[in-house]
């Protein structure tokens, strides 16, 4: 009977193979069952819980993923260091046969996260990463967070979410605008006077960042946040406790009313100079609509910002 051939292992390759893809390394050392073990089921999970579960669902999958990940990386390297020195060859041992796992596993990882691909527009969780201040100080340029996906009747989606939009024309690009009007809602634009149903959401001004716009504060039934408008005249930078009034109207400062369609949503930068939306496009369908931000998993200036988005970022004093 022929002997069984049996070869060295290098504790630093099966190390790269583990960071490659989880499980690889564990294949490298001839532990197929186990290496199938850690691949399959984390992401299983993960897969699962993109479909199926809550942003907290999603997050403790993914917690769940790094956690089996590292101890993937860390088993093959130490069993490569410590276990036997020898080991019996298996079929699977080849360097073409890492090459296709990895790119399978590469292949996999598109589907799953590709926007065009069909499990990646099935997840009900999309990461963004904000690119223009439209939206600050509620986000901030650099910002990465979660989007939550449609069915809409289960986001219910109300006036004050911090909605993913699909900007409309050719480009196809996303940004972050506010719902300001929902279907059947009335919104009425009378210079920087804005009204929801015959009720003002403008308030009282908070303070002018240096020379540039003042910051006010807009509450849209029971959700309030800080925008930014154009310089105020002065008997309104005089008093912060007076009611806003509308600057002298300029040639564009038409009043302009809509009424907001069904499936339609009426979306409102919070940066109201210098930015398009709703304003521009009109009111928008909700399939231009991609999801409601939900989670920032890396905030651009400030580690406290992790976490669900502030809905009430500017509360009644």
């Amino acid at each position: 009977m022929g002997q069984a051939i049996t070869l060295k292992k290098n504790p630093k390759i099966a190390l790269i193979l583990s960071v490659g893809m989880p499980g690889l390394g564990q294949i490298y050392l001839g532990q197929g069952e186990l290496g199938a073990f850690l691949y399959l089921v984390p992401n299983l999970v993960v897969v699962l819980c993109f479909l199926f579960t809550s942003v907290k669902g999603i997050l403790a999958s993914l917690v769940f993923l790094f956690f089996m990940y590292m101890y993937s990386c860390m088993r093959a390297y130490f069993d490569a260091r410590f276990g036997p020195k020898l080991r019996p060859e298996k079929s699977y041992n080849h360097p073409m046969i890492y090459i296709m796992f990895w790119s399978m596993h590469l292949a996999f990882t598109v589907w799953l996260t590709d926007p065009t691909a069909y499990l990646g527009r099935q997840v009900v969780i999309r990461a963004f990463k904000a690119k223009a201040s439209a939206m600050e100080p509620a986000i901030v340029p650099g910002d990465l967070f979660f989007s939550q996906r449609r069915p809409f009747d289960v986001l219910a989606l109300v006036p004050g979410d911090i909605v993913v939009v699909q900007v409309p024309g050719p480009s196809a690009t996303f940004d972050v605008r506010r719902i300001i009007g929902c279907p059947g809602d009335v919104i009425d634009l009378q210079a920087d006077q804005l009204t929801r149903n015959g009720e003002t959401l403008l308030k009282s001004p908070l303070t002018q960042t240096g020379s540039g716009p003042w910051l006010f504060r807009e509450q849209n039934q029971d959700c309030g946040y800080i925008v930014s408008q154009e310089p105020h005249p002065p008997d309104v930078a005089a008093s912060h406790a007076a009611p806003a009034r509308s600057p002298t109207p300029k040639q564009d400062d038409a009043s302009r009313k809509w009424a907001i369609p069904e499936a339609h949503y009426f979306v409102l930068a919070d940066q109201r100079s210098g930015f398009e939306d709703s304003r521009s496009w009109g009111p928008l369908h909700s399939s231009a609509i991609v999801g409601k931000v939900a989670f920032i998993i890396w905030p651009k200036k400030s580690f406290w910002r992790f976490g669900s988005v502030s809905y009430n970022v500017a509360p009644e004093n």
